[in-house]
């Protein structure tokens, strides 16, 4: 029996579900049994494993590895290691272009129907704040957009505010479900943003014109093409990089609900 056993993905979210999973959804049809390892949640992601298990991360009491390889895994200590191929995110899989499988996510559900999906990202570790639009750049957008639309605030590490319906931290399987139901979103680039591109979502996002160090492509790129396999529509603002005109911002939501209502989204 051939037998592949996924490693959990310990990183940034974009580049779970636009590299490691669509390569091992690609690979996985050669294998008699795969095995798969995921951080909560994430169970829907790997429906194409014949058996999930929930792990708190790599290498975090559930693995034994020895320069990066594993070596032993508790839950199947009667495995030998020649028994069964073993996948990590590595560079070299998670800059795969060409060996990725990628499926829809989400389903509609009226209840998860809203006008405008918020990410108001807010994380605080130190290197990644930068990528954090002013709290006050959301808050002067909910006063120009009144009550005109029902709003979901979604995100782990994001900020809420009232006059929008608090989605934060729901349950994975969820989130998709309200993203595939919704109209537009607007977030700064992100693992959320690129999410939108999988659930079918229309999105609002800004990014610098910087190239990436590891692909060496931009925000503009992965958006518009390498990181949205269904051509989900986008409307990119990099010309201020994470800090865009309130303005700009306004009148894009605008210009898009118009054109999507045109459409019958």
């Amino acid at each position: 029996m051939k037998r592949l056993i996924i490693a959990p993905f310990k990183g940034e979210f974009d580049w779970e579900i636009m590299t490691y999973n669509p390569y091992l959804r690609y690979i996985a049809p050669n294998y008699d049994e795969v095995i798969a390892f995921c951080t909560k949640g994430k169970e829907y992601l790997y429906e194409f494993a014949d058996r999930c298990y929930e792990t708190k991360g790599y290498n975090r009491g559930i693995w034994w590895t020895h320069n990066g390889k594993i070596t032993k895994i508790p839950a199947y200590p009667g495995l030998r290691r020649f028994d069964y191929d073993e996948v990590s995110p590595t560079k070299e899989v998670c800059l795969d272009w060409k060996h990725r499988k990628f499926r829809q996510l989400g389903e509609y559900r009226e209840d998860l129907h809203y006008d405008l999906v918020f990410h108001m990202r807010s994380v605080r570790r130190i290197g990644r704040m930068y990528k954090n639009w002013n709290l006050k750049g959301w808050g002067e957008i909910l006063d120009l957009l009144g009550n005109k639309y029902r709003i979901a605030a979604i995100g782990t590490e994001a900020a809420w505010f009232a006059g929008t319906e608090d989605k934060r931290n729901i349950p994975f399987k969820e989130l998709c479900d309200l993203m595939r139901s919704s109209t537009l979103m607007v977030s700064p680039s992100s693992g959320p943003a690129f999410l939108a591109h999988l659930c079918g979502l229309p999105l609002i996002t800004w990014s610098s014109k910087i190239k990436r160090n590891v692909h060496h492509h931009t925000d503009k790129q992965l958006h518009k093409r390498l990181w949205n396999p269904f051509r989900t529509q986008v409307t990119m603002q990099d010309q201020f990089r994470f800090s865009p005109a309130v303005r700009g911002v306004q009148l894009a939501i605008i210009k898009n609900m118009k054109k999507l209502k045109e459409l019958g989204c």
